[in-house]
């Protein structure tokens, strides 16, 4: 990877990972490939992005897997069924 590239990747997961452990909605809003149709599919890919993240802390991994389950939505690329294979 050229070191520019490689810069604004680092500088991304930086972003990404501060996003993930504080719960900044808005910055999963603007990073978001398409004009999402409502607050709450950004809410939904927030979450699953973050409850599949390593890079979080576990406890913020594990809320997010909460507010999935009770919203009835399940893993990425996955569905609530699929929630007992990650156990």
């Amino acid at each position: 990877m050229d070191p520019i590239a490689e810069a604004q990747f680092r500088k991304f997961l930086k972003e990404r990972n501060r996003a993930f452990e504080t719960g900044d909605l808005e910055w999963a809003r603007r990073n978001m490939p398409f004009e999402p149709s409502s607050p709450v599919v950004v809410e939904i890919a927030f979450h699953k992005a973050r409850a599949a993240c390593r890079a979080v802390s576990k406890a913020r991994r594990k809320a997010s897997e909460e507010w999935l389950k009770a919203n009835g939505y399940g893993p990425m690329g996955g569905t609530v069924a699929d929630w007992r294979a990650l156990q």
